[in-house]
């Protein structure tokens, strides 16, 4: 109960002291079941989570954002983002805060605004490695608009900080030509500790979004920073470098019946290979779905997620941690 006042008393300072605010954000409940082995770990889920973003204007060139996040893990609100966004002309601003490192289309992309209900395997995968995730950064960025922007390019810059021993750097520039945009990217991981560690990830990917339909192509290659440590504390120099692809598909049917006003589907395949030295050994994403609208903002979700492992430790492939998902999502 403190809790809830001590919200409802931000919520009103924060209404009295902006003259423009904005509150947006979701909720969502479901079930999964996964392949996992159910001796060591849950092969059947129930979860929920929900988020609330405010943005806060000062003028027309400063704001501000901040956004809480709680979900069934440990029961708590905890802050998830604030930054401060500062617009000097249109084709610079800054931003400084605790946001995404951009490394694919994805970590563009915020949960809500997801066609697939989790993150796709490569972005757990480089999540792990840091690749993806927020930290404290410094950015500059151009976005694009196409009514009312005659540079067709969009650009993010960025320097990062998560603590004395982890610091880097990340980019991403942008050609936009009608319905398609052409992207490239890069991010440096820098590492001190025992083992100094420097990686480099590269990325290249085209989208393409008009008249309901929806898809992109991505490829990545980059350091396994974690492999990379161990061969490293065992004087290998043959270190790994990561190979992976990914496609993201949608379209989206008007129904507009009582019950269902649209349906959404959904097609992810991707390949992940953790050596590029040894690309037989490799994982899978096929991932088909869709959602089903009931109105503009309440969806119900089913996503079918099948992972292949093929590891040197096995003969055939694995499908570990593949999952089937229900949900129900609230956008408000």
């Amino acid at each position: 109960m403190k809790l809830n006042y001590l919200l409802f008393f931000i919520f009103l300072v924060l209404n009295i002291s902006f003259s423009q605010l904005k509150y947006s954000g979701y909720g969502a409940t479901g079930y999964k079941w996964h392949d996992i082995n159910q001796l060591k770990e849950y092969n059947q889920e129930a979860y929920y989570e929900a988020k609330l973003e405010t943005e806060m204007k000062f003028n027309d060139e400063i704001s501000a954002e901040f956004d809480v996040y709680g979900d069934d893990e440990d029961h708590i609100i905890r802050l998830k983002e604030f930054s401060v966004k500062y617009k000097y002309s249109n084709l610079l601003r800054f931003r400084i805060g605790n946001i995404k490192k951009v490394f694919g289309i994805e970590q563009l992309t915020s949960r809500d605004e997801y066609f697939t209900i989790d993150d796709s395997y490569l972005k757990r995968k480089f999540s792990d490695l840091g690749y993806s995730g927020r930290s404290v950064s410094f950015m500059l960025y151009k976005n694009y608009d196409y009514e009312k922007d005659s540079l067709p390019f969009s650009y993010r810059i960025a320097f990062y900080k998560e603590n004395s021993l982890n610091s880097g750097f990340f980019s991403r520039l942008s050609y936009h030509f009608k319905d398609i945009a052409y992207s490239l990217g890069y991010i440096f991981q820098h590492r001190i500790g025992e083992y100094k560690m420097d990686s480099h990830g590269f990325e290249f990917d085209i989208m393409y979004a008009a008249n309901n339909f929806y898809s992109n192509f991505e490829v990545f290659y980059a350091d396994d920073p974690n492999e990379n440590i161990i061969r490293k504390s065992k004087s290998i120099e043959d270190f790994a470098k990561i190979f992976a692809i990914k496609s993201t598909n949608s379209y989206e049917f008007k129904i507009d019946k009582d019950f269902i006003k649209k349906i959404q589907p959904v097609l992810l395949l991707s390949y992940y290979a953790p050596d590029s030295k040894f690309l037989e050994y490799h994982t899978f994403q096929f991932l088909i779905g869709s959602d089903f609208y009931l109105t503009k903002k309440v969806k119900l979700r089913l996503n079918g997620d099948l992972l292949l492992t093929k590891s040197k430790f096995d003969d055939d492939y694995s499908t570990y941690d593949s999952r089937v998902t229900l949900e129900v999502f609230v956008r408000f």
